[in-house]
């Protein structure tokens, strides 16, 4: 997406805003995972969040091993206290 995009830009076929416009996850992609960690409490959160974020780039690089997955992880946090979503 990126190369397309800086080949029109150098044509002068668009701008530079489109190349720095967030790209839609969902849309891009027909499979996806989630994976969810939760915690009781936020020093328990920050006791395994590094561990997972590890286990996490375990799986990723063996999934992409096998030659049949390409893996683009978000590594993004999500907070859903922050996005007001209620348990």
């Amino acid at each position: 997406r990126g190369a397309a995009l800086c080949l029109d830009i150098e044509k002068g076929r668009r701008p530079w805003s489109d190349l720095l416009q967030p790209a839609d996850f969902f849309a891009q992609y027909r499979h996806y995972m989630v994976v969810e960690l939760v915690s009781s409490s936020p020093d328990e959160h920050r006791q395994w969040v590094g561990y997972f974020e590890s286990r996490l780039r375990h799986l990723i690089n063996r999934l992409e091993e096998s030659g049949h997955v390409l893996a683009h992880p978000n590594p993004s946090p999500f907070s859903q206290a922050a996005a007001g979503v209620k348990r």
